[in-house]
């Protein structure tokens, strides 16, 4: 994120009376994870529970910003970040992280907030808003290629949001030839292994797009599903997959073209409509063109590009977060 930006929101949270520490602390878990334990501010400065870190507490709780619960898998003090106040500063006045979720939520959370402490020093997309710049201003990817969510509002109003999971997103090497994106997504006792399936067709097209300069890191408390994550990242992603998808696109498309006045399946024109839409604008156009006059399916598609650049290999990569 900017520095300057982050730099701003650490100094008006000092104006509620923290520490520049506290500050920098308040503002991660509150950008991305909502809940924390005394210790992972320990952890934060690098230091063991003491008075400087109980300070930071005692501060929350007198101020009404952040809410005590018991915990039932140890005996640690569980920590909400609650305020509208603290929110508002941070430009997040209507986060979710704001309201109480209950424990198994907490828990969930408090692995992001784990993972966070241990690797505070990445290069992170904050917000919604700084991801959106990321993709489609550095990285030149169509808005409508990322992934994204579409809710539907009290007034029935649609509302999309992008990258609506939460989870951490950060840039290794950012501005080097070696840049590459790193994204996480966290297992808690709620998930099922069709979770991270719809996570990764989700952002498969994203992927596509980024040609092979990411990695993705499959954080979770046990390593009981390692293996199938593993065979669910290559299997979605899977250049072979891609090709044949858009076979099955092309071969429908000549056969509308050959014959005009044939019914349209209504299920095939969906089929070809959503892989179409997830090319850039006229990219499938030229491919279907392409394969017309070679025959060749995917030919300079970004899953075969990895081949011909020199480009850094997507790869998942498994993690255990002890809590």
């Amino acid at each position: 994120m900017s520095d300057a930006r982050k730099t701003k929101l650490v100094r008006h949270l000092c104006d509620f009376g923290y520490t520049v520490d506290e500050s920098r602390f308040i503002y991660l878990v509150g950008t991305h994870s909502g809940y924390f334990f005394q210790k992972h501010y320990a952890e934060f400065l690098g230091i063991r529970a003491n008075g400087r870190t109980s300070a930071l507490i005692r501060k929350g709780l007198q101020r009404e910003h952040i809410q005590q619960h018991s915990y039932v898998h140890g005996n640690y003090r569980l920590y909400h970040l609650c305020s509208k106040l603290v929110y508002e500063v941070l430009g997040e006045v209507n986060s979710p992280l704001r309201k109480w979720g209950g424990i198994e939520r907490a828990n969930a959370k408090l692995m992001i907030t784990t993972f966070l402490v241990a690797m505070k020093d990445k290069c992170y997309l904050d917000t919604e808003a700084e991801k959106v710049e990321y993709f489609v201003g550095r990285k030149k990817i169509e808005q409508a290629l990322l992934p994204h969510r579409v809710f539907m509002g009290r007034n029935k109003q649609k509302s999309v949001r992008f990258f609506a999971e939460g989870f951490p997103v950060f840039v290794e090497n950012a501005g080097e030839p070696g840049e590459q994106v790193v994204f996480t997504y966290f297992v808690d006792g709620a998930s099922t292994a069709q979770g991270f399936r719809t996570y990764l067709e989700r952002y498969r097209v994203l992927f596509r797009e980024l040609n092979g300069a990411y990695r993705v890191m499959y954080l979770a408390e046990t390593e009981r599903n390692f293996e199938r994550a593993r065979r669910d990242f290559e299997l979605i992603l899977s250049p072979e997959r891609e090709k044949k998808e858009l076979l099955q696109c092309f071969e429908v498309e000549r056969m509308w073209e050959q014959s005009p006045s044939m019914e349209v399946n209504p299920e095939s024109r969906e089929f070809v409509g959503k892989v179409a839409a997830s090319y850039p604008a006229g990219k499938y156009r030229f491919l279907y063109k392409q394969w017309q006059s070679t025959g060749k399916v995917g030919e300079n598609t970004a899953s075969e590009a990895r081949s011909e650049v020199d480009t850094p290999v997507q790869e998942l990569e498994t993690c255990l977060v002890v809590i």
